[in-house]
């Protein structure tokens, strides 16, 4: 085998000083990647139609209706009656025993709370600016010799 070039040595001479900052850099790549597979999946997921505004099922969680009808979390632990960040994972088959009302009835709760949210929003936000219209251009003048 030949020398190792200069440049291989540098690079070894450099990895052997450098070495926990390479590894702590490592280490916070790898952790990125794995913190942010779910946040992607996720944003995957939810951003297909057929999983916005989906029909209440039992095996939903209430983070999974947060996700699907778009609403911020206090809402729908305050249609639900749950305690915010305890209840998150609790299927709905135990909030509707804890409620005691029917899935239908939920579903009906929900559907107002979205309309109450979006209509919220509306108000909040500015007027739109009308744009002045633009007067007509006049057609251009054929010449004819």
């Amino acid at each position: 085998m030949s020398n190792p070039s200069s440049a291989d040595r540098s690079f070894l001479s450099f990895a052997k000083k450098n070495m926990i900052p390479i590894g702590l850099l490592l280490a916070s790549i790898i952790a990125v990647i794995f913190f942010s597979k779910g946040f992607i999946a996720n944003l995957i997921y939810f951003a297909d139609p057929r999983h916005q505004n989906q029909p209440l099922e039992y095996w939903m969680t209430p983070r999974y209706v947060v996700m699907s009808y778009d609403l911020p979390p206090p809402i729908v632990d305050e249609v639900m009656g749950l305690r915010p960040k305890i209840d998150k994972r609790k299927p709905l088959t135990r909030v509707l025993e804890d409620l005691g009302i029917t899935l239908e009835e939920l579903q009906t709760r929900i559907n107002e709370a979205q309309a109450a949210h979006l209509k919220s929003l509306e108000e909040k936000r500015p007027p739109k600016k009308e744009k002045p219209e633009k007067p007509e251009k006049p057609a251009k003048a054929e010449n004819t010799q």
